[in-house]
């Protein structure tokens, strides 16, 4: 047996005088003791105990290092620390009030396994059935191996640190772990099962409060169902650390409201790798209730905190993640990354204020669309705010409300609608800021928007109020019986890949207009690859006051009046547009202001394909080129502006060219000062008519100033004013005067400034039809191999 240090002190007793104890002589009537001191007693040093129910008075060191209650075995460490040591059987609780403590049951080395295999036989076991309290501020305690049944745990007041709770087991009907008043740092909860046998107070597993620098890990935590069994975890206050918690590899089933549950002022935290089962899906009328649940404001100090929620596995829930309705965000960074869920009613659940976003590689496998299912948020409700996993994007199902969506979006968004219709029941939806409107028509690589069965139909108005918003995108929709009134629109409106149906005479008269707008020129305008069908309504597009337009590729039919009409406009481009079947004008422009071309059009089938009224070609730049006119009834052009206009190289539906005043051709009628030469003379404009040149084969070899006469002829299917003729002459690849051109008795001199140039015919007529031949004699004055090019040319303007 060990040696134990035994101080042994003397009592003296101080008298008067001597005394001798032989034979009983001792005269208490004679002698007085006047004084007695005691120096010590017995004292032994120890830092290990024992405790088990089975110790008493019989007990070798009883109620020295035996004791049957942990109470006294604490006590009796005193502020030296030690061991506790406790062996099988039920025990109450005790107040830990010392540092450097460790309290050790028989199965301090168990691990939890999992939700449906755990050995416990509780013969085995140190059964607790009260509170272990930890308090007084001390630091340095370890609980691990006890069993903790009914209503029992481990509590912690005052600021406790560097504690450990591991290995132990709680068959408990309260909260297993209570930290929740000041501050604690330093805890490592770790390999504990927590199991609720029921309770009619609602409790929660653990209740983690004000702990800095946080380990909860391993650990299994079963609610087994019960409506008192409301939260796996709660952590809240984690302020001012460097670590925060870590709360990881940790297996949670079962709770009614939530599994990890974080509460107000969290500055860092890691939720990663649990597993989490069957949680929130009872108290249907909580809303704030998932797997994990983001509570409260989450920091109050002006600089940034963070939340990782990281490779988790989330099954059978309500939701995976929940934001709830008194969270915000707006100073806080939440990392929701790598996770799995699998059969959830939701993935994540979004109560709160401020936009939360997502990595999208939670949803691996997933169609946007499906994802949206499985998440709330403010498209849902827009009171609330948005989760987005592609950053600026918003996807939105059929059964959706699109202005909610447009509502709720932030500047820039996108908002990616699914097939179906949307807008019933509105007048009209408002977009007043920079967002993108993206149906599932929109296609890049066809012309138009796409006709089939997965159409977002939209069946009232879309405006933009008067708010001059700009970089508004609207694509791939269909509008039944609707339109786009761009009044209210500002610069780089672009609306593409759309097609409007009209089916009813209570429609917009247009389908696409700005004609209300009063705020100046707007610039960056783009409508493309639109297709309206009017079904006899009156305009398609009625625009006015834009500069930097492009209106290129869209297909309209079927209006009674104007396919385009626009007022105002300058720097434009108007091209690839298909337009056919309009009772009167197919383009029709008033006030150009500015440069402006109109090219690679087709105009089939209207009274006037192209009107210009209030232009000045003279001054301004407008082109009409490549475009194909046909069968249009009064005019494919008609012009009414000042200055002579170019509406050369277009198809006029006949080889012969168009018709018109001085004009001798077949094709669609030309009104106005207008020229229109050439013009192609092949519907697939490959071939534009000129003067075609023939001559006798000068080729050969020829001797020195000898004469050669060339004959040259004209012939052209157009009349042409002020024709001249040129010929040209290079010796290799360098043009050269050595040679002497006649023209019957004239002598031709090269051209000023144009070496190898000769002008060999004055301005003169050419009739469509008629041949005009010119006698040409040449003399070669050099020897060498000369080419020789002829050229008809002449002025447009004049023509």
């Amino acid at each position: 047996m060990k040696r134990r240090k035994i101080i042994i002190a003397v009592a003296f007793i101080a008298v008067i005088t001597g005394i001798s104890a032989y034979g009983g002589l001792f005269k208490p009537n004679r002698w007085r003791v006047i004084s007695n001191i005691t120096k010590s007693v017995l004292k032994i040093r120890k830092d290990k105990v024992w405790v088990s129910n089975t110790y008493n008075h019989d007990t070798p060191g009883w109620n020295i290092t035996h004791f049957n209650d942990i109470q006294s075995a604490v006590d009796a460490l005193h502020e030296n620390g030690g061991t506790v040591y406790v062996e099988p059987g039920t025990y109450y609780g005790a107040d830990i009030r010392y540092s450097n403590i460790t309290i050790k049951g028989p199965n301090d080395n168990r691990k939890p396994d999992s939700i449906d295999s755990f050995d416990v036989q509780e013969e085995r076991e140190a059964v607790i059935t009260g509170y272990l309290t930890i308090k007084g501020g001390i630091k340095d305690i370890n609980i691990r191996g006890l069993m903790f049944k009914g209503t029992s745990g481990v509590k912690s007041v005052e600021q406790n640190s560097n504690v450990v709770i591991s290995n132990n087991c709680f068959f408990t009907n309260s909260s297993a772990l209570d930290i929740s008043t000041d501050t604690h740092d330093g805890w490592i909860i770790e390999e504990n099962r927590i199991e609720f046998t029921g309770s009619p107070d609602s409790e929660i597993g653990m209740k983690l409060s004000n702990v800095s620098n946080l380990i909860v890990q391993n650990n299994i935590l079963n609610g087994m169902g019960s409506q008192s069994a409301v939260e796996g975890i709660l952590i809240d206050n984690v302020v001012g650390t460097k670590n925060g918690a870590n709360v990881k590899n940790n297996l949670i089933n079962n709770f009614f409201t939530g599994g990890i549950y974080v509460g107000a002022n969290v500055e860092s935290l890691n939720i990663e790798n649990n597993m989490m089962s069957k949680i929130g899906k009872g108290n249907e009328g909580n809303k704030n209730r998932g797997a994990i649940v983001i509570y409260g404001i989450l920091n109050v100090n002006p600089k940034k905190g963070s939340i990782d929620i990281l490779k988790n596995t989330i099954k059978d829930s309500f939701s995976g993640v929940t934001i709830a309705e008194k969270n915000n965000v707006s100073n806080f960074m939440i990392n929701i990354s790598d996770n799995i869920y699998d059969n959830n009613d939701f993935i994540i659940y979004h109560n709160g204020t401020e936009t939360l976003k997502v990595n999208s590689n939670n949803f691996a496998g997933k169609d946007n669309f499906e994802i949206e299912r499985l998440i709330y948020h403010g498209v849902d409700d827009a009171r609330k705010a948005l989760v987005t996993w592609v950053d600026k994007n918003i996807y939105l199902r059929s059964d959706m409300d699109i202005g909610k969506a447009i509502i709720v979006a932030e500047d820039g968004y996108i908002i990616n609608v699914q097939a179906g219709t949307y807008g019933a029941g509105y007048n009209s939806i408002t977009i007043g800021k920079p967002l993108t409107l993206l149906g599932p028509s929109y296609n890049s690589s066809s012309n138009t928007a796409s006709q089939n069965s997965l159409e977002a139909a939209i069946v009232c108005p879309i405006d933009f109020g008067n708010s001059q918003a700009k970089d508004i995108t609207i694509k791939g929709f269909k509008f039944i019986n609707s339109s786009i009134d761009a009044s209210g629109a500002g610069n780089n409106l672009n609306i593409s890949y759309n097609s409007f149906v009209k089916s009813n005479s209570s429609s917009p008269y247009y389908a696409i207009s700005n004609s209300r707008s009063s705020n100046g020129i707007k610039s960056g305008w783009k409508i493309e690859h639109n297709s309206i069908y009017g079904n006899d309504s009156e305009y398609g597009i009625e625009l006015k006051n834009l500069s930097g337009l492009v209106l290129s590729n869209n297909e309209i039919s079927n209006l009674s009046d104007t396919a385009v009409y626009i007022n105002g406009v300058s720097d434009s481009t108007i091209s690839g547009n298909t337009i056919e079947n309009i009772g009167l004008d197919g383009l029709r422009f008033s006030e150009i202001t500015g440069s402006i071309a109109v090219t690679d059009n087709i105009i089939n089938k209207t009274n006037n394909g192209i009107t210009l009224e209030g232009a000045n070609a003279q001054n301004t730049p407008i082109s009409i080129k490549n475009n194909s006119f046909m069968e249009n009834r009064n005019a494919g052009v008609n012009y009414k502006g000042e200055g002579r206009l170019d509406a050369s190289q277009n198809w006029w539906g006949d080889e012969s060219g168009p018709s018109g005043d001085k004009l001798m051709g077949e094709g669609d009628n030309v009104a106005g000062d207008v020229n229109v030469k050439p013009w192609y003379t092949d519907p697939d404009k490959t071939t534009l008519a000129s003067v075609t040149l023939t001559w006798n084969n000068p080729s050969g070899e020829k001797s020195l100033n000898e004469e050669n006469h060339i004959t040259i002829t004209a012939n052209t299917p157009m009349d042409i004013r002020n024709v001249r003729y040129l010929l040209k002459f290079m010796i290799g690849n360098m043009e050269t005067d050595s040679v002497e051109v006649m023209v019957g008795d004239e002598k031709i001199k090269p051209a000023e400034g144009n070496k190898g140039y000769y002008y060999i015919g004055g301005p003169s007529e050419l009739k469509a039809g008629i041949p005009y031949n010119i006698d040409v004699t040449v003399k070669y004055l050099e020897s060498a191999e000369y080419i020789v090019k002829a050229y008809a040319i002449y002025d447009p303007q004049e023509n």
